[in-house]
């Protein structure tokens, strides 16, 4: 597990999720590197993502391509070059806001102790007052009563949420129990399952396959289809040759 991808930053996971499609544009990065410098590919990593493209890329240590993968979320700084979504850059100030355009499926994660249900809640805390159905999440939200949700909405939700477990071979109990007794491979279909459900536009995938047994690699591909087809951009850390086959360009 990546000391990195622990507990402190668990709410700016939380925001890196969208309940609504929106179209995406382009993701690019220009020469981008990370500290420290020569880690990865010379002279940095460079590559555009539009929506309907599954692009990957690989090069550097693992633990290199994890933090390359959070600097598209604005969670890690560069050292040079910049990363933009639609032609805007990602900065302290801005990524906040753009992380509601994203999905986030992290490798490995120490989640803090709660129940998933208290996990949902977090990522998809309803907004007071905001009437047009959209969500924002608080690191401080607890389980929201029922009235703070139209009804028709949460079946809907879970609903589609209990669809998207099922393709991953995830069965809906897992969303009564604890965070801390999700395996590794448990917690990367979830995440993956909250992204599909999110409709964000802008999906990561860091290294899917590493925690899975190799009978779910079908299942995870499927996903990352159907994320394709819905013309959403996805990126993906890759580690194995299964990843590389799904992308449409893949950096070394």
């Amino acid at each position: 597990m990546l000391s990195g991808l622990d507990v402190r930053i668990f709410p700016y996971i939380c925001e890196a999720f969208s309940p609504r499609l929106a179209e995406a544009r382009m993701l690019e990065l220009k020469n981008v590197c990370m500290e420290p410098v020569g880690d990865g590919p010379e002279g940095g990593v460079s590559l555009t993502a539009e929506g309907g493209q599954v692009v990957g890329f690989g090069g550097g240590s693992e633990q290199w391509q994890t933090r390359l993968l959070r600097a598209m979320l604005g969670l890690e700084p560069v050292a040079s070059g910049y990363i933009s979504i639609d032609g805007e850059l990602v900065t302290p100030l801005s990524a906040p806001v753009m992380r509601r355009q994203m999905g986030y499926v992290p490798r490995a994660m120490r989640l803090p102790e709660m129940s998933v249900e208290s996990l949902l809640s977090q990522v998809f805390a309803p907004k007071a007052g905001n009437a047009n159905g959209t969500f924002a999440t608080s690191p401080e939200t607890s389980l929201p009563e029922e009235r703070t949700r139209p009804k028709q909405l949460t079946k809907r939700w879970r609903a589609s949420l209990a669809s998207c477990l099922g393709a991953l071979q995830l069965g809906e109990h897992v969303l009564t129990g604890q965070t801390t007794a999700l395996s590794p491979s448990e917690q990367c279909r979830l995440f993956l399952a909250l992204a599909m459900v999110s409709a964000s536009p802008y999906v990561f995938l860091d290294h899917p396959l590493c925690s899975q047994p190799r009978e779910l690699y079908d299942d995870v591909r499927q996903c990352v289809e159907q994320m394709r087809s819905q013309k959403r951009t996805v990126v993906v850390a890759v580690g194995q040759q299964e990843e590389a086959a799904w992308c449409d360009k893949l950096i070394k």
